[in-house]
C-alpha cells in the first residue's frame, strides 16, 4: 500500500475547500428558524447541565442534528397528512337530517334515527346507549348515543361552512 505524506500547502489548501463547504452549508442551515432556535436550546440545556466544554457538541454539529430532526417532524406531518378522518355513515345520515331542519336537537335527531331503522337504511339498531350502523365494508359497528349531541354540532358546522 503506497501512502503518500501531504506537504504542508496540500493539507491547507484541501482543509480549505472542506471548512469552506462546511460552512456554507453551517450558514444554509442557519437559514432556517426553527434550526437557529433548536441550536440554542441545546446550547442552553448544555449550559444549564454543566456540561463541560469538551464534551458539549459543536455548533455545526447541533444544526446538522436539528436539521434531521427538521426532516423528521416534516416527513411524519406529511405522513399525517393523508389520514383524515372520513365522515361515516351515521354523520352522514345525521347532516341529511340538520340540513333538512337546522333546529333539529340531538333528542330529534335520535328520534329520526329511529324512526328510519332497519334493514334498508345505515341505522340497523337504536338502543339506549348505542346506535348501531353499518358500515361500508359490511360490518356493523356501535356507536355510543353520548356522541350524538357532538355529531350534530359537528353537521351543523359543515352545513355553515359549506353555505
Amino acid at each position: 500500500m503506497d501512502v503518500r505524506v501531504l506537504s504542508p500547502e496540500e493539507t491547507n489548501a484541501r482543509n480549505r475547500v472542506f471548512w469552506e463547504e462546511r460552512n456554507k452549508e453551517f450558514w444554509r442551515q442557519l437559514g432556517h428558524s426553527f434550526i437557529v432556535e433548536q441550536v440554542m436550546k441545546d446550547v442552553q440545556r448544555d449550559i444549564d447541565r454543566h456540561v463541560p466544554v469538551g464534551f458539549r457538541l459543536s455548533m455545526e454539529d447541533l444544526a446538522e442534528l436539528n436539521e434531521e430532526r427538521l426532516k423528521d417532524t416534516q416527513r411524519y406531518s406529511a405522513r399525517r397528512g393523508g389520514l383524515a378522518k372520513k365522515t361515516d355513515a351515521l354523520q352522514q345520515r345525521i347532516i341529511e337530517l340538520v340540513r333538512g331542519n337546522p333546529q333539529l336537537t340531538s333528542a330529534g335527531v335520535l328520534a329520526k334515527l329511529r324512526d328510519t331503522q332497519g334493514p334498508a337504511g345505515v341505522v340497523c339498531d337504536v338502543t339506549e346507549q348505542h346506535i348501531s350502523i353499518e358500515r361500508s365494508d359490511g360490518r356493523i359497528e356501535d356507536v355510543p348515543i353520548s356522541g350524538l349531541k357532538d355529531r350534530v354540532s359537528r353537521a351543523r358546522k359543515a352545513l355553515r361552512t359549506s353555505a
